[in-house]
């Protein structure tokens, strides 16, 4: 690792921790409050109309939840999937249906994702949109996400024929000036928030 890359990480780290501990010490009731405020976002965004396949993710580590929305999504006729880890890797990462009430097993990492008996997945070129989780975000599209780099690795321009629309979730508190990127990271096509929607 040169030594632009290793600050670049360690700058990344500083951030990432920084953040996390902010999420952390909100209150489980300043944490539903801010997933309720969100669902309104999504529905005066009108982001989600055309979106017959998305794709978004059971909130984790403080993260704000957009999984409440399922239900009246699934109502209006939008196809849910949540993130499932590969068999053989814990690298590689899928979408898989879901249905409101469908019984969820607990990843390796805790995170509860659906049963590999019971759901199907969706390539990730057909996704309508994807509502991706962040630790961070700045207004150029730029995100730093947990580390682990799974929504880079899916997403890759490389790997898809048809990139979906990518859009942030995010607490307001979560915005940053400027955030370092590197050239595997992929951007945001906007970022919504407990307060605004952002279009990149």
């Amino acid at each position: 690792m040169d030594q632009s890359t290793e600050h670049l990480a360690s700058l990344k780290a500083s951030i990432r921790k920084t953040m996390r501990t902010r999420r952390r010490m909100l209150s489980e009731k300043d944490q539903t409050l801010a997933s309720g405020q969100l669902r309104h976002q999504l529905q005066k965004s009108g982001l989600l109309t055309n979106s017959r396949h998305l794709g978004l993710y059971i909130g984790n580590d403080g993260e704000l939840d957009p999984s409440p929305a399922i239900p009246p999504l699934y109502r209006l006729g939008i196809h849910c999937y949540l993130p499932r880890l590969g068999a053989n890797s814990s690298h590689t990462m899928h979408f898989a249906s879901y249905t409101p009430g469908q019984t969820l097993t607990k990843n390796s990492f805790g995170i509860p994702a659906p049963s590999r008996r019971v759901s199907r997945l969706m390539p990730a070129f057909l996704l309508s949109t994807v509502l991706v989780p962040l630790v961070a975000f700045d207004l150029s599209g730029n995100r730093i996400g947990m580390g682990g780099g799974f929504y880079d690795r899916l997403f890759d321009p490389r790997k898809v024929s048809r990139r979906p629309k990518l859009i942030g979730v995010a607490y307001e508190f979560q915005k940053a000036n400027q955030l370092p990127c590197e050239p595997w990271d992929i951007p945001l096509d906007g970022v919504i928030t407990d307060q605004h929607y952002y279009r990149f």
